[in-house]
């Protein structure tokens, strides 16, 4: 399984890094609804639109999934198009099922979701994929093993980890929807016995008949009536559904070289606006089919062409249009700075109703997390002793039963960016209180 990844480990060297904004482009007309760039929906689902960008989104998670799980091979077209299919499907599923779940009042609490990860009797997809080589069975071991390095995976073995935690939460939740439909149906007692007493008994027939075919037509008289009066009587037995009968043709969608002038126009025109724009990260996130980057670089890291680039350039430097892979690609340096290449922190979450990946039992509003979290904060930056114990009690965090709120030692980049950014340019023995999309990362011991 992809998400089990061997750990990468990381030396306490510091490294001269290379912030770099890419811009990779697979520009076409389909998805652009005209003037100004808005995107279409795909569809609308119970009166609830899907926007292109979430299904994209969701379409390039579970592309990276696939891939992932053909040992790194590119997807062919109909690969694809099954995955797009099975996404749409997916979206279909959930807005139709959340709403049955919410009206029955079904969830998967947080404690719930961990013993399905880590109880004695996990999921049985966990049992299969965390074997013992040597023993052939399923190991808890290796579970909590896997769980304590996550943060040390590279960020798109963390990003399967996150998917397949999402679907182990959503078969259990298909499950006690099923398992509730079946108990519901309910046999009386009187009807219970009455089958009973059925079965129990036991009679001997003697039947004789002859044969429609065995008998002369000779001797059957049958007038129109007769046949009007069967029709009249029959005729629901033969009734059928409505049925179509459709022809049609499937055409390849290429780009004829028209098309590939085109684009190379609109990459050139972009090329410029890139080299002007102020805010990178909202024009990548605007124009480009890959999100904007946050993380650092280390030399040779980057893609040969950017590498080069950038190796002795200042900052502001640019790298021109290529096209390779099917995509066009630029970039420029945006920043070089000399950081450490990880980091050690001790932390504690305090979610609330929206954040995300909070349990559907949070019910705490965004201004009450802030308050807890205040509070913890003020009570470790006096004593951060007490930090591991305030973590048992109050965080949020699934891992807090293995590790104490103790994430260890982390590469820059692989944290969220607000906490990463405190957590690498911080001092050692600093306590913050930060605000992130998972909820408040309340007293966080800095040991950077």
């Amino acid at each position: 399984m992809a998400v089990i990844g061997k750990i990468r480990k990381h030396s306490g060297l510091a490294v001269i890094l290379v912030g770099v904004a890419i811009a990779a482009f697979v520009l076409s007309d389909f998805f652009r609804a005209g003037p100004g760039g808005q995107m279409k929906n795909v569809g609308v689902v119970e009166g609830e639109e899907i926007s292109y960008t979430d299904f994209n989104y969701k379409v390039e998670d579970n592309m990276e999934s696939q891939k992932a799980n053909n040992n790194g091979e590119p997807l062919n077209a109909g690969q694809q198009f099954t995955v797009r299919q099975n996404t749409w499907d997916q979206f279909v599923n959930e807005l139709l099922m959340n709403k049955e779940f919410e009206k029955l009042g079904i969830a998967v609490t947080s404690d719930e979701l961990f013993d399905q990860v880590q109880g004695e009797n996990p999921h049985r997809l966990i049992k299969q994929y965390f074997v013992n080589p040597e023993t052939q069975q399923y190991d808890r071991t290796f579970v909590i093993r896997y769980l304590q390095n996550l943060n040390q995976l590279p960020v798109d073995q963390k990003r399967q980890w996150i998917t397949f935690e999402q679907f182990i939460k959503r078969d259990r939740l298909n499950t006690k929807y099923n398992n509730l439909i079946s108990k519901a149906f309910y046999v009386p007692e009187a009807f219970a016995k009455m089958q009973y007493e059925n079965q129990k008994k036991n009679a001997e027939l003697l039947i004789g008949y002859k044969k429609f075919v065995d008998v002369p037509d000779s001797l059957v008289s049958s007038k129109e009536k007769d046949f009007q009066k069967y029709y009249d009587e029959n005729g629901y037995k033969f009734e059928q559904e409505k049925s179509k009968d459709i022809d049609y043709v499937i055409f390849d969608v290429t780009p004829s070289e028209k098309d590939f002038q085109k684009t190379e126009q609109d990459v050139k025109r972009l090329y410029e606006e890139f080299k002007r724009t102020e805010n990178i990260a909202y024009f990548v996130n605007a124009v480009s089919d890959t999100r904007y980057d946050s993380i650092w670089w280390d030399d040779g890291t980057l893609p040969i062409a950017f590498d080069t680039a950038f190796t002795g350039a200042e900052i502001g430097a640019m790298v021109p249009p290529y096209f390779e892979d099917n995509a066009w690609h630029m970039a420029k340096l945006v920043d070089i700075q000399n950081r450490p290449d990880s980091a050690k922190a001790e932390h504690i979450l305090i979610a609330y109703s929206g954040a995300l990946r909070a349990a559907e039992n949070i019910t705490r509003t965004k201004e009450d997390a802030q308050q807890i979290a205040d509070s913890l904060y003020n009570v470790i930056r006096r004593n951060p002793a007490k930090l591991a114990q305030l973590a048992k009690d109050f965080s949020d965090d699934g891992s807090v039963q293995q590790n104490n709120g103790d994430l260890g030692w982390f590469p820059d980049g692989n944290m969220v960016h607000a906490f990463n950014d405190v957590a690498i340019n911080g001092r050692k023995g600093d306590v913050k209180l930060i605000e992130t999309p998972f909820g408040y990362l309340s007293a966080n011991f800095i040991r950077a």
